[in-house]
């Protein structure tokens, strides 16, 4: 049986039976399963928005949220070149350190590889493989894994082009799954940041991920503190002795 059927016969039955909103936990689990590594997680990006989909484990899941906390990692430089990008960890302590001392502090996992889903402009988002050894096992077949995602990615583009063309505010179910309900939390508090504080979008996003890396607390968490009150959003421009 070769990678693609293989895929084909991991994640149909998952998905059957987690139903359609978390197919992409189906797909990650897939992904980890066949590949042989440890955990996997699934993202869509774009030029600023990083959507978390869905994850074969808890500590994927948070893994992929200190990546976003931080703004920076292995995920997004596959993304933004349209290629894969392989971190041990001494590549991961070199090149984004502040990501590699969350991925010591919160998870197991301690190298990662990033791949693109989808070519050039096609490209919607990424999927993370981790290991919790310090580099990938050497029995990772690459080729393989780009199959895999190529795979992801036409799964998620048939899933989202079959929702009711009638309707524009319609979407795939998996765009209602938990990770991607939270993640829009952080949106809902940089708006709240813009309207009180006069800020910029960017200008409100580096603080509340400032404040986040600096409580040591994943940026949902900090969002969500702002949104519902619990900490006035005020407390951002104190930061900056404002």
């Amino acid at each position: 049986m070769d990678t693609a059927e293989q895929f084909r016969t991991a994640w149909t039955p998952e998905a059957a039976r987690l139903g359609p909103d978390l197919l992409p936990v189906a797909l990650a689990r897939a992904c980890a399963a066949v590949l042989a590594v440890d955990a996997a997680g699934l993202s869509l990006m774009g030029r600023e928005e990083r959507v978390p989909l869905g994850a074969s484990e808890p500590a994927a899941s948070t893994a992929e949220q200190w990546q976003f906390t931080v703004g920076e990692g292995p995920c997004f430089t596959a993304f933004e070149r349209a290629e894969p990008v392989v971190a041990d960890e001494a590549g991961l302590r070199s090149r984004w350190p502040a990501l590699h001392d969350e991925l010591r502090r919160s998870t197991p996992f301690r190298s990662v590889v990033a791949l693109p889903l989808g070519l050039g402009e096609l490209r919607i988002g990424a999927v993370d493989l981790y290991w919790t050894g310090p580099r990938p096992a050497a029995s990772f077949d690459l080729a393989a894994a780009q199959v895999v995602a190529g795979l992801v990615h036409e799964q998620l583009l048939l899933t989202a082009a079959g929702v009711d063309p009638d309707d524009p505010s319609a979407g795939p179910a998996w765009q209602e799954a938990p990770a991607a309900r939270r993640r829009r939390g952080v949106w809902a508090a940089v708006g709240l940041s813009c309207a009180v504080l006069g800020l910029q979008g960017t200008d409100a996003l580096a603080l509340l991920r400032a404040r986040a890396y600096g409580s040591g607390q994943p940026l949902e968490e900090v969002a969500e503190a702002i949104v519902t009150g619990r900490v006035p959003v005020q407390v951002l421009q104190q930061q900056v002795g404002g």
